[in-house]
C-alpha cells in the first residue's frame, strides 16, 4: 500500500505555468526567437513574428505583473532574431530592461544565423577551425577593412581559406 502511494504522489506532477508557448518546436520564417530573462514565471525563449517591437516583448513579458514605470530607449525599435531582452528589479519593481544578442552557443542551438559584424573573439572561437589569435585577427580584419558582406568575405583574414570557410559557413 505504501508503495502504491508514493509511485501515485511522484507521479502527479505540476500543471503547466500559464505563458507563451515556449520556442524550439519548428523553425518558422515568418517568426524570430527571443530569449527574456528576469521575470519569474515568463523567461525563456520565445517565437515572434518578424517586425514585433521592443514593446511588444515587454508587454508579453510583464502582463500580469504589477505595473510599473519603466523608462526605455526606442521602444518602437524592431527586436532581431537571437536577442535577448534582460529584466532587473529592485524591491520587486522593474527598473531596468536591457536587449543584448544571445550567446552565440544558444544562437548555433537554436539554428539562429550568426553576424560576422557584431560577433566578438570569444564568439568565433566557439566555431570549428578557430582559435584564440584567428578570432582576433577576424575582429582586427573587420575594424581595419570593414564589415563582411558575406561569410566568404572571411577569406581576405590571413589563416582562413576556402576549407575554413566551408567549416563554418552554415552557422551564418
Amino acid at each position: 500500500m505504501l508503495a502504491t502511494l508514493l509511485v501515485f504522489v511522484k507521479g502527479r506532477g505540476l500543471s503547466p505555468p500559464k505563458a507563451a508557448t515556449m520556442a524550439f518546436s519548428y523553425e518558422n520564417p515568418d517568426s524570430i526567437r527571443i530569449k527574456v530573462a528576469g521575470v519569474r514565471g515568463k523567461s525563456g525563449i520565445y517565437n515572434f513574428p518578424r517586425g514585433v517591437k521592443l514593446e511588444g516583448v515587454i508587454n508579453m513579458a510583464l502582463s500580469g505583473v504589477p505595473a510599473n514605470k519603466i523608462v526605455m530607449r526606442e521602444p518602437g525599435r524592431c527586436m532581431r532574431d537571437g536577442e535577448r531582452v534582460s529584466f532587473n528589479s529592485v524591491g520587486g519593481k522593474y527598473t531596468e530592461i536591457s536587449v543584448e544578442m544571445m550567446p552565440v552557443t544558444e544562437m548555433i542551438l537554436l539554428g539562429i544565423p550568426l553576424d560576422p559584424n557584431v560577433m566578438h573573439a570569444p564568439d568565433w572561437e566557439v566555431l570549428p577551425g578557430i582559435g584564440p589569435k584567428l578570432a582576433r585577427r577576424i575582429v582586427f580584419d573587420r575594424q581595419q577593412n570593414g564589415a563582411f558582406s558575406s561569410v566568404e568575405d572571411l577569406e581576405r583574414v590571413p589563416g582562413i581559406g576556402p576549407k575554413t570557410v566551408d567549416q563554418i559557413k552554415n552557422f551564418f
